[in-house]
């Protein structure tokens, strides 16, 4: 490729020659029309190329330090209109510390030297690395009368080349970190480039190139050889698939004269060859110790009651004890070896015990499985099973205990037909340990309480027994049922999930050992006595939220036949500014405004698609952003400025938190309803006032009850707070529904804007509260 630091020279080289020529004609006394005509000529063409080179173009008077000549875009890199710049000494444009910077060069270029360097810059653009190029421009004498100046942007190059220097450190870093031995090989020479700090840490030396190390690490001649004789051949392979090869294991000899076994991975990088060490000394010891011990366990698992069988990866017996051999209907061993653990499984449970052995070989274990046997008579006998899977010489093998759970299943059947008994009744049926804990809870229990069947055990029963109400229970409820073994009385109970309370009418006794007489647990029987009326304000809420539900619906309907007639409309806009653009040229100041059409139209566009989105409901395209960039890109937007322009007596103040958490959702759906807020917002204050925006993070650490219900956890919030005239008590109730406004309908408010946030707040699984002072 072309390097354009070079290019761009030869084009200022040029650029040098054109102007010294027209310095030349403009100082001669001919006045032929021709020597006119060239000198027009390359005046043009000097001011051509000078608006084609992708930098900032300048002369300066080699005297005097002043400016003659600027391009573009040298004018909107600082910012200053070219007049402002013409006969200005450099000093005053740059600064006063690039001057002192520059000077030494720009006295080299006073002496006919062409110089480059780099410094930062303060531009419009903010501060950017610059490269500076002076060429000096003689007369006809050779004296330097001017210093040709060519400024390029290598912002981006710096910052590429810091990135790169950052990564560069970190992966040393992390290489140095791991804790495997790694080592980088330069295949040209032999050396070895880096060694990792945990390769000194287990061998106790390291060395700078391969032949060295095959010294220090196998010293004994005959076991080198046979190591580089193993090792080449995985080298190829390596090298070819350019793939991690494991290249088998290898003893080490670290520096003490003790022995690692290790297992030697070889990856290749172009001509780097990486070497990582995994020491197996440990786990090969315990696969000794384990050998050693096999006749032990053999003898433990032939005596236990419990069975014990290994399985291959089919479910094929390899081998198995006594106990299990019984358990599956057969007297011998030789009954069973061989055979698949189908042949003995109940037809129910065949298709079931297939694929925990499946699950079994792909996870690596199974826990607390229940299986039923059956013996060739078509006896059931209920098993409980736990496997793991092993890697033996290579093949998969299942280790699988197994015990006869037909007591327990008898006594949990008894257990179920009482449990079925009050599943279903209307009243909370509640059984829990003496220290509170819960063990069953119905299906009324569950719905009274806000507790998900499956994680009954988790609660205690203090935990829904409200604050006020915990005293009486520890000093009356508990004594009473240690001292009578019953209690009766009215209770609340708190509803985990919503808060609610709920008035009870409770019967609790004690259920106690027959033997020790000890208490073993508590069981409770609560019938709500909750009044009437409060089951009819519950009704009339849900009405309220059915009905919100469906003007929500509506919403969605008008919004989706809206947006799909504005796309429509858009699409027209959006489509000629692009042809517009195509015809006006990039130094026409109307490009600008046509540009401004265009991105409207496109931001338009983007509305619209939020309200297709809306009518859909739901986040079809989600992404992580920051709550604060969304209300700093909304602030220089023209819908803002626009805002600000028709309230100009409306001050807008923003308290922003720095270290604000990211959330995932739709940004455009979340600028949408911002912009609905801030606009409900300043059409409150007619009269003027001030608009406060607010972010923060918020920890949550038990539900709060109010406009919305939020639950407890992590949040960002937003506030956005007016000092206007305030809401009344009923509109306060509506102000989240479609349609209900009390702005002039077509003028400032369609009764949509609310309901927009309402609905992305909810999509986002936030929540959305109001208040008014």
């Amino acid at each position: 490729m072309n390097d354009p630091s070079k290019a761009n020279q030869e084009l200022l080289e040029e650029i040098s020659s054109l102007k010294k020529r027209i310095q030349e004609l403009e100082k001669s006394d001919a006045e032929h029309k021709q020597e006119e005509k060239t000198l027009k000529e390359n005046n043009d063409k000097f001011l051509s190329l000078a608006s084609t080179i992708p930098g900032n173009i300048a002369y300066v008077n080699a005297n005097t330090l002043q400016y003659e000549f600027v391009n573009d875009t040298f004018e909107k890199s600082f910012g200053i209109p070219r007049e402002k710049i013409i006969g200005q000494h450099i000093k005053d444009i740059i600064g006063e510390a690039n001057y002192k910077f520059a000077i030494k060069y720009i006295e080299e270029v006073r002496l006919g030297k062409s110089i480059s360097y780099e410094n930062t810059f303060d531009l419009v653009s903010g501060k950017r690395w610059i490269q500076v190029n002076y060429t000096p421009v003689t007369d006809a004498n050779g004296l330097v009368v001017s210093i040709a100046v060519l400024s390029l942007d290598i912002t981006e190059r710096k910052k590429a080349e810091e990135a790169l220097r950052n990564s560069e450190v970190q992966l040393r870093a992390v290489l140095d970190a791991t804790p495997f031995p790694i080592a980088l090989v330069d295949t040209q020479d032999n050396n070895i480039d880096f060694w990792s700090r945990s390769a000194l840490t287990l061998f106790g030396h390291t060395a700078p190139t391969a032949p060295e190390w095959y010294q220090l690490a196998y010293p004994d001649p005959d076991y080198q050889r046979e190591v580089i004789n193993r090792w080449k051949p995985f080298l190829e392979i390596a090298r070819e698939s350019r793939k991690t090869v494991n290249t088998g294991e290898y003893r080490v000899t670290c520096k003490d004269g003790s022995e690692r076994i290790c297992e030697l991975y070889a990856t290749f990088l172009k001509d780097k060859l990486i070497v990582t060490f995994n020491d197996v000394t440990e786990r090969k010891r315990a696969a000794e110790a384990l050998q050693k011990s096999e006749e032990k366990y053999r003898t433990l698992i032939e005596t236990t009651q419990t069975g014990f069988v290994i399985l291959d990866h089919h479910g094929i017996v390899l081998d198995a004890n006594p106990e299990y051999v019984g358990l599956t209907g057969h007297s011998q061993l030789s009954d069973i070896l061989g055979s698949s653990v189908l042949e003995w499984t109940a037809n129910h449970e065949k298709e079931k015990n297939a694929a925990a052995v499946e699950i079994c070989c792909r996870e690596g274990l199974i826990r607390n499985l229940e299986i039923d046997y059956m013996d060739s008579k078509g006896h059931v006998t209920p098993i409980e099973l736990n496997a793991t899977c092993m890697e033996v010489e290579g093949k998969t093998e299942i280790m699988t205990l197994c015990r006869n759970i037909t007591a327990r299943r008898q006594a949990e059947q008894e257990l179920q037909k009482l449990v079925s008994i009050v599943r279903h009744s209307s009243e909370l049926i509640n059984l829990a340990t003496p220290d509170g804990r819960m063990i069953f809870l119905n299906e009324a229990g569950c719905w009274m309480l806000g507790i998900e069947p499956d994680r009954v055990d988790e609660f205690n029963i203090q935990d829904v027994i409200p604050e006020h109400l915990l005293k009486m229970v520890r000093t009356e409820l508990l004594p009473a049922l240690t001292r009578d073994g019953a209690w009766e009385g009215e209770l609340q109970y708190r509803n985990l999930k919503t808060g609610r309370l709920t008035d009870v009418y409770a019967s609790t006794y004690t259920i106690a050992d027959p033997v020790s007489k000890a208490s073993l647990y508590f069981a409770n029987v609560s019938r709500d006595i909750t009044e009437r009326k409060k089951a009819e304000e519950e009704r009339e809420k849900f009405t309220e939220r059915l009905q919100r539900a469906e003007k929500m619906e509506a919403l969605g309907t008008l919004a989706g036949g809206v947006a799909h007639d504005l796309n429509n409309v858009l699409g027209i806009l959006v489509g000629y500014s692009e042809l517009l653009l195509d015809d006006i040229p990039l130094e026409n100041r109307l490009r600008s405004h046509v540009e401004k059409i265009m991105g409207g139209g496109v931001r338009a566009a983007a509305i619209v698609q939020d309200l297709l989105t809306l009518a859909r409901r739901g986040i079809h395209s989600a992404s992580v952003f920051n709550l604060n960039s969304i209300i700093s890109d909304f602030q220089k937007t023209l819908e803002f400025e626009n805002l600000s322009l028709s309230h100009p007596h409306v001050q807008t103040k923003t308290n922003l938190a720095t270290d604000l958490l990211n959330i995932n959702g739709s940004p455009p759906h979340i600028s949408k309803s911002f912009m609905n807020l801030l606009t409900n917002a300043v059409e409150a204050m007619p009269s003027g006032g001030t608009l406060t925006v607010t972010t923060g993070n918020c920890n949550l650490d038990g539900p709060i009850h109010g406009y919305d219900d939020v639950r407890e956890g992590d949040y960002v919030f937003l506030s956005v707070s007016d000092t206007g005239e305030g809401i009344s008590d009923e509109d306060i109730k509506h102000i989240f529904e479609p349609f209900y406004t009390k702005k002039v309908m077509g003028r400032s408010g369609t009764g949509l804007g609310l309901a927009v946030v309402w609905g992305v707040v909810k999509d986002h699984n936030g929540y959305i509260g109001v208040q008014k002072r």
